[in-house]
């Protein structure tokens, strides 16, 4: 393991003389961590509903949806070839729903007089296959604005969006951070200085 990052700031050297960054560890180390973070947000609301009985709403089992959809997209994006794409089609448009999400359910916290609590919303939620299949994962039978210990000073919709920005900037460091040489687009690679 220490290996890996001490190659992060190994010089390596083109086969024209000039040098570079060995970025391509990062990438790898970038692009195979990246599914376990959603996961373990995932993981997390499965302890705080379960061990610290903290019932999710409607909002919340939204928010574990996009979660799933991230972390789906990010298992799908292992295949090279269409990495980019799934990047962009598929994780983003998951993330950018979890921060709606998260948005409107810290709007809905810190203005008592909104409801969404037992309404339409709750009873689609509570309808899809996935509630029925995983009650303990997909069902909502809590109400928004339930307002709980804070951990770490911050309520679990913060968290969620904080969990979710974080995402979004583990996709756009793999859609756009990324040298070419360490996606393997580039036609000169690294190649390593021993």
């Amino acid at each position: 393991m220490l290996s890996v990052f001490f190659n992060l700031g190994r010089v390596m050297r083109k086969s024209d003389g000039s040098r570079c960054l060995a970025s391509s560890v990062f990438s790898d180390v970038l692009r195979w961590g990246s599914p376990f973070f959603p996961l373990a947000g995932m993981l997390a609301a499965l302890y705080f509903q379960h061990i610290d009985d903290q019932l999710p709403c409607a909002l919340c089992i939204l928010q574990r949806y996009a979660y799933l959809g991230v972390a789906l997209g990010f298992f799908c994006a292992f295949a090279k070839s269409i990495r980019r794409v799934v990047l962009r089609w598929v994780v983003l448009p998951f993330t950018f729903a979890g921060i709606g999400v998260a948005s409107w359910h810290l709007w809905v916290i810190h203005h008592p007089g909104v409801q969404c609590g037992r309404d339409l919303l709750e009873v689609w939620v509570n309808e899809l296959p996935t509630a029925r299949w995983f009650p303990d994962m997909f069902a909502a039978n809590g109400f928004c604005f339930s307002v709980f210990e804070p951990i770490f000073g911050l309520s679990m919709p913060t968290w969620s969006l904080l969990g979710m920005l974080g995402m979004l900037g583990l996709v756009i460091l793999q859609l756009y951070a990324v040298p070419s040489y360490a996606r393997g687009t580039a036609k000169m690679r690294c190649h390593a200085d021993i």
